[in-house]
């Protein structure tokens, strides 16, 4: 089977390859298949969807997410910065994710990117966060989701100075497009990545081979 990352806007991704992951599900549209992990980085709204955890969460879905999340879910597991969760099919690492320069993401919220281990490949997905000391650790990355919009996330610019310590053989720009301002910030981050990246619309899916 083969591995699938799918984009449905702002910063929401399913990977799907034997086991069905969603990261941050948000106006998902029309789906039919349920989720073996739920993977909500923080409480923010763009990021926290109940209704939409609740379209594609089935009996067995595990759902993953800071204190903030589950406790505002009132279900699932906790899931802090650098503990593991391991299952037959997937490794799933809590990464910090934060701001240095403002206290919309506060490191002491214990907000979360995450490190997806499935069918050999590690993806990582970065969160809402600036470019952070913790992404010179990561190990080998195949695929990187990387913000790129600016504001209270790294801007294309610091995501393109990331890739240069992550080094990931594919990067996936998100959290642009959103606004005039964002607009061509993938176009952008593309331009100076040192690594293949692909500019996703929502909608759009990659094959990871």
């Amino acid at each position: 089977m083969a591995l699938e990352i799918q984009y449905y806007g702002n910063s929401s991704f399913a990977v799907i390859g034997g086991a069905v992951l969603y990261i941050d599900p948000w106006r998902l549209g029309q789906l039919e298949i349920g989720a073996d992990f739920i993977l909500v980085s923080h409480e923010h709204v763009h990021h926290f969807s109940p209704m939409d955890i609740e379209r594609i969460a089935v009996p067995n879905t595990r759902i993953l997410g800071p204190d903030s999340v589950i406790s505002r879910l009132g279900k699932g597991k906790i899931l802090l910065p650098e503990r593991e969760v391991l299952d037959t099919q997937v490794r799933i690492k809590g990464i910090p994710a934060y701001n240095r320069r403002s206290e919309t993401h506060k490191r002491s919220d214990k907000g979360l990117g995450f490190i997806i281990e499935i069918r050999g490949k590690r993806i990582y997905y970065a969160g809402d966060t600036d470019y952070i000391a913790e992404m010179e650790t990561l190990g080998p990355i195949d695929v990187a989701l990387l913000p790129v919009g600016g504001g209270s996330v790294m801007g294309y610019s610091e995501a393109a100075q990331a890739i240069k310590v992550i080094r990931p053989k594919v990067a996936i720009p998100y959290h642009f497009g959103e606004s005039v301002n964002t607009m061509l910030a993938g176009e952008s981050f593309a331009s100076l990545a040192d690594c293949t990246v692909r500019v996703l619309v929502p909608g759009d899916k990659i094959t990871l081979v």
